[in-house]
């Protein structure tokens, strides 16, 4: 028997937000989509005590409803990611994959966000870049190849989420992995940045999203309005 995805909790003419595990909802016969984009906890402890080392600028809290343990990062986002950019129908992925993105599947095309007024400190120095692994092949590769590196001094907006993107590095990231047609899949949604940046940019998108309580913050996030671009 094959399953079908439930009800969204979210829905609009180019948004599809589900409320369940990604592990999951990624076996259900109807999901159709052709790029990853995504942010992925990183499996850094976020919030815990003592686990959480001073400066290295990440958030503050916990995730909601699982703990950011290394061994939750190795044994349950890696294989999600690893599934998802099998199953792009065009192969394209971008990741945000944090400190540990050595354990992400193997790429040679690795880019990132350079924050030149980061103030949080490492035991190398300031934490100014966050890197992005991409996969398959640039879908505007054709007319000339762009930088792979983005420079922004954006923030993100104030929430309960422990680590939220700027929407400005989600639009770089959904503009860098998809074309104007394709159908992009975040399983680690969040408060929903992804998805509303692939909105603002034409694009249409599905995201998936374990903690209830970051979907009631994407769906707020999503239900404002925004200006399509393309």
């Amino acid at each position: 028997m094959k399953l079908k995805l439930p009800k969204p909790y979210f829905e609009d003419e180019w948004v599809r937000l589900y409320h369940g595990d990604a592990w999951t909802l990624l076996g259900y016969s109807d999901l159709v989509y052709d790029a990853l984009v995504t942010d992925t906890p990183y499996g850094l402890n976020l919030g815990v005590g003592n686990d959480r080392r001073p400066g290295h600028g990440l958030g503050k809290r916990e995730y909601d409803v699982y703990r950011d343990t290394p061994e939750h990062y190795t044994e349950r986002i890696v294989p999600i990611v690893e599934h998802c950019i099998a199953q792009a129908l065009k192969g394209r992925a971008g990741v945000f994959a944090g400190p540990r993105f050595q354990e992400m599947p193997r790429t040679l095309s690795v880019g990132g966000v350079y924050v030149p007024n980061a103030s949080a400190l490492s035991s190398w120095g300031f934490t100014d870049y966050h890197p992005v692994l991409f996969y398959g092949k640039a879908w505007d590769q054709h007319l000339g190849a762009r930088h792979m590196t983005l420079e922004s001094c954006a923030t993100a907006p104030k929430s309960d989420h422990p680590c939220p993107k700027p929407l400005e590095w989600m639009e770089w990231l959904v503009s860098r992995v998809a074309a104007p047609d394709d159908v992009i899949l975040d399983p680690f949604a969040g408060t929903g940045q992804t998805l509303k940046a692939a909105r603002k940019l034409g694009r249409k998108s599905i995201g998936f999203e374990i903690s209830e309580r970051y979907c009631e913050l994407a769906a707020a996030n999503l239900a404002q309005g925004v200006l399509l671009c393309g």
